[in-house]
C-alpha cells in the first residue's frame, strides 16, 4: 500500500518551495542572493549575476582575515556596485550576515576612493573557498574584504562574511539612542571614546539596552553589566583572549590585540560599560 504524505506535511514543502527563492542567501541551485536595501527600495543580486560583471576580477588578499593566510577571490569593487544603486557616502552602511553578525560601517569609508579599497568578494559554485567551520561553512557566498592602504588598517569587524544583506542607514546612535552615554556626561569623559570603541568593536556582535542589529553574543547591559560579574583584571583578560578566561562550544569571540585596541581604548571601553550601569 503506498504511503501517502500527510496534508500537513505537503502544506509545508509547498509553503517551502515558494519561499525559498526568496530567503537571503539561500542556494538557488548553485546560485545565491545578497540583498541591498536603501530608502525602502530593495534588489536583489544573484551570484552568477555578479561573477558576470565585467568589472568582477581575481584579487590577492594578503593575510586575509577570516582565512587567517593569503588568499585570491574572484570580486568587484563595492564602491561601483552600490554607487550605480543610489547608495551615498552618508551615513552607514549595515552588513547583515546568515549566522546574525551585523557590521555598521561607515558608509564613506566603503564609497570613497581614498584609502582602504573595498571589494565584494563573490564564492563560485563551482570553485568553492575553504571551509571556515566543522560544519564546512565557507566565507561564503559574498565576504567583504579591502586590498587595505596600509597593511592592518581595516579593523577585524569590518571584514563581515556570509553577507546577506548590505543596507544603508543612520548610524548606530541615531537608531539606537540607548546606546549612548548619559549626555550630562562631559565630552572629556572616557565613555565617549569608550562608546566609540564598543562602536567600531562590539556592536556587530553585541546590543546594548537592546540597542544594535548584531545577535553573535549577548548584550552588555541587560539584565547585567559585564563589570558587575568580572573583575576588571578578569574583563580585560577575556577582550585580550577570551580562552584565558573561558571556552565552550561554538565560542566565536575574537581576541583584541593591542593593535587592535589599544591599553589607554580598553580603559575608556571598560569606562563606557561602567557608565551604561546605570543606563538600563
Amino acid at each position: 500500500m503506498p504511503v501517502t504524505m500527510p496534508f500537513a506535511t505537503k502544506a509545508f514543502a509547498l509553503l517551502l518551495a515558494v519561499l525559498l527563492p526568496f530567503l537571503p542567501g539561500v542556494s538557488l541551485g548553485a546560485d545565491a542572493i545578497i540583498k541591498l536595501k536603501r530608502d525602502g527600495q530593495e534588489w536583489r543580486l544573484s551570484s552568477a549575476h555578479l561573477l558576470q560583471r565585467n568589472d568582477a576580477t581575481e584579487i590577492s588578499v594578503p593575510a586575509d582575515v577570516a582565512y587567517r593566510r593569503d588568499m585570491r577571490f574572484r570580486a568587484l569593487p563595492l564602491r561601483t556596485l552600490l554607487l550605480e544603486n543610489g547608495f551615498v557616502a552618508q551615513g552607514t552602511l549595515n552588513f547583515l550576515a546568515l549566522d546574525g553578525y551585523a557590521a555598521p560601517i561607515d558608509a564613506a569609508q566603503v564609497l570613497n576612493e581614498a584609502g582602504a579599497q573595498a571589494w565584494l568578494a563573490v564564492e563560485d559554485p563551482a570553485q568553492p573557498w575553504p571551509t571556515l567551520s566543522p560544519e564546512g561553512a565557507t566565507a561564503g557566498p559574498f565576504y567583504l574584504v579591502w586590498q587595505q592602504q596600509p597593511a592592518g588598517g581595516v579593523p577585524q569587524e569590518h571584514w563581515p562574511y556570509q553577507i546577506a544583506v548590505i543596507e544603508q542607514t543612520l548610524a548606530p546612535e541615531q537608531r539606537y539612542p540607548m546606546i549612548l552615554p548619559s549626555l550630562t556626561l562631559p565630552k572629556h569623559n572616557p565613555a565617549w571614546q569608550g562608546f566609540a570603541v564598543f562602536k567600531e568593536n562590539c556592536i556587530a556582535c553585541h546590543k546594548i539596552n537592546g540597542g544594535g542589529d548584531g545577535v553573535l553574543g549577548p548584550d552588555l547591559n541587560v539584565p547585567h553589566n559585564p563589570t558587575e560579574y568580572f573583575t576588571e583584571p578578569f574583563l580585560k583578560k577575556l577582550i585580550r583572549n577570551p580562552a584565558q578566561v573561558r571556552s565552550w562550544p561554538g565560542a566565536k569571540m575574537p581576541g583584541f590585540d593591542a593593535e587592535a585596541i589599544s591599553d589607554e581604548e580598553l580603559e575608556a571601553l571598560i569606562a563606557y560599560l561602567k557608565a551604561m550601569r546605570t543606563q538600563r
